[in-house]
């Protein structure tokens, strides 16, 4: 029959005595049994594995969504340009004075130049030449 997951079981520990003492010292600093010291550890390194496991899935949702912004933003500054190349051919072909038109696709394909040339700059290297012809 399993045990109850209440159940308090005594359980022969083997540790070395210096181990021994520094619980001991722990125990008496925080005024509680040594056994009560012995299990607060015990406990506190599962918490403290649990906490990690979740820093680790937060720092990866965090790049995730890094990349998913900079993958809209690109759609997005696409999405410009296709508009403003649509709204150039429309004022071609409707016989009118193009420059309006012709002046915002330039500013979206400079625009788009500009973030081209940012996004090398912001790209991580192996840091092989960090600090190198400082």
């Amino acid at each position: 029959m399993p045990r109850k997951q209440s159940a308090i079981l005594d359980y022969k520990l083997r540790i070395r005595e210096s181990l021994r003492r520094r619980i001991e010292v722990a125990a008496k600093r925080r005024n509680v049994s040594l056994n009560f010291e012995m299990a607060s550890r015990l406990e506190r390194s599962f918490d403290q594995e649990s906490q990690r496991s979740m820093d680790e899935t937060a720092e990866h949702l965090k790049t995730v969504l890094e990349r998913f912004a900079m993958a809209h933003h690109e759609a997005n500054m696409l999405g410009d340009l296709v508009r403003a190349t649509e709204a150039l051919i429309e004022t071609v072909q409707a016989g009118k004075d193009t420059t309006e038109a012709v002046a915002r696709a330039r500013q979206v394909i400079q625009m788009i130049d500009r973030e081209a040339t940012l996004g090398v700059r912001r790209m991580h290297t192996t840091g092989a030449m960090d600090g190198a012809g400082e």
